[in-house]
């Protein structure tokens, strides 16, 4: 159709996985510019996939925020997440001191875990936070 909405927007465009982690603030922000996020990517395909990141890449604050590790992007939405290792790697009890040092951090969330593998790394973690 030779949509550009790039040429006539105020936001440059980002996109990244429709699965984020947020806080509060940043919800009320977003709900707060609902016009600037419906005028802006509302008819686009894969809005699920842009319309956070476009707002948090768009604005600082949140993008320091939420986006905290810049030179490692798959640690991103406040997922500690290694791919490096794995697709995504399984967390063990080895890795115990990277997801402490992880959630003092910031991270919310990580991924991934599985019990039949590493039971003990789990239960560290929910009994030693």
């Amino acid at each position: 159709l030779k949509v550009d909405r790039e040429k006539k927007s105020q936001l440059k465009y980002y996109y990244g996985s429709q699965w984020v982690s947020i806080d509060q603030e940043l919800v009320d922000y977003l709900i707060n510019n609902k016009k600037l996020i419906l005028s802006n990517l509302m008819r686009t395909n894969i809005s699920d996939e842009l319309f956070v990141q476009t707002v948090v890449w768009n604005n600082n604050y949140f993008k320091n925020k939420v986006y905290k590790f810049k030179e490692n992007y798959e640690n991103s939405n406040l997922r500690y997440i290694n791919w490096n290792l794995g697709r995504p790697y399984t967390w063990e009890s080895k890795n115990y001191d990277l997801l402490k040092d992880a959630i003092h951090s910031g991270f919310l969330f990580s991924r991934k875990f599985d019990s039949s593998i590493d039971n003990k790394v789990i239960l560290k973690l929910i009994n030693k936070r």
